[in-house]
Parts: C-alpha cells; structure tokens; sequence
C-alpha cells in the first residue's frame, strides 16, 4: 500500500514530526547555503581577490570538513544525545555561514567555510539518525525520503521568485 505525505503525518506522533521537521529544515539550510555561496562567489572572488582554484579550494575544503564534521557530530550524539548533536550541528553551521558574509580575507573564508562544513556534515549524520531512530520501520525509509528530499526545496524556491 502506498501512502502520500499527509498519511506519512497522520501516522506519526506529535515528537516523531517535530523530528522530521528538524532534520528536513536543517538539509534544506545546507541547500540554501551552498546554492547562495555559489550565486556570490563571482563578487567574493573579486572582493577577496581569489583565485579560480582557491575558490574550487574552499568548495572542496567544505565537503572535506563536512566527512569530518559527520563523524564527530556523531561521536558527540552518542555522548550528549542526537537531539543536543543535531541542534549544535545547526547552530554551528549557521553561525559560520553568516559568518562567511563578514570574512574579510581567504583566510578567514576558509576557516568559516571549513567549521561551516563540520556543522553540516554532523546535521546531515545526527538529522538522518535521529530520524531513522524515532520513526517506526514501516515508515522509516519514507521519512527519510522526506528529509533529503527538503534539499531540493531551495531549487523550487528560487525558481518560483
């Protein structure tokens, strides 16, 4: 039997949707923020005086942290519990993405966007955990599928304006 999204809902208990509304919002601010640094990086690279390969360099310096931020993200959750690893890792990431629009060098960019990428890799870890954790399993896989899906939202968004 196949279910939509609003069965997906009625099924679930009040904490089970808080917890997919955390872990979905939480890939959807990872989307909006490497979908804005993209659209920037035109006038950061003139700003800062970067290099086509430095900026490759900070893109790729970001994904690499975000491999390492996974793993101590979920060293944390197993210490502290998904739910603090999940809000740190959001807050973290946010943080250095403001931060990143203040950055008045390469260097300071770079630091931003590594801790940046620490925080995302742990949301996307502790986000997917906590969710697989507190749905059941007939409806796990379909939660899941919600929340990765949330990273597509910013596209719809952007295009619809």
């Amino acid at each position: 039997m196949t279910i939509g999204p609003i069965q997906l809902l009625n099924q679930s208990t009040p904490g089970q949707r808080r917890t997919l509304l955390a872990a979905a919002l939480g890939w959807m601010l990872d989307s909006f923020d490497t979908m804005l640094y993209a659209m920037v990086l035109t006038y950061v690279m003139r700003d800062l005086g970067m290099s086509k390969a430095v900026s490759g360099f900070l893109y790729t310096l970001t994904l690499l942290a975000s491999g390492i931020g996974g793993v101590f993200f979920g060293f944390l959750a197993d210490r502290l519990g998904r739910k603090r690893a999940l809000m740190a890792s959001i807050l973290t990431y946010s943080v250095c993405s403001f931060a990143s629009g203040l950055a008045t060098s390469v260097v300071m960019l770079a630091a931003f966007r590594f801790v940046l990428g620490l925080g995302m890799g742990g949301e996307w870890n502790t986000g997917a955990t906590l969710v697989a954790e507190s749905w059941p399993g007939k409806l796990r896989a379909k939660a899941l599928a919600v929340v990765q899906s949330s990273w597509c939202v910013r596209g719809m968004i952007i295009t619809m304006e």
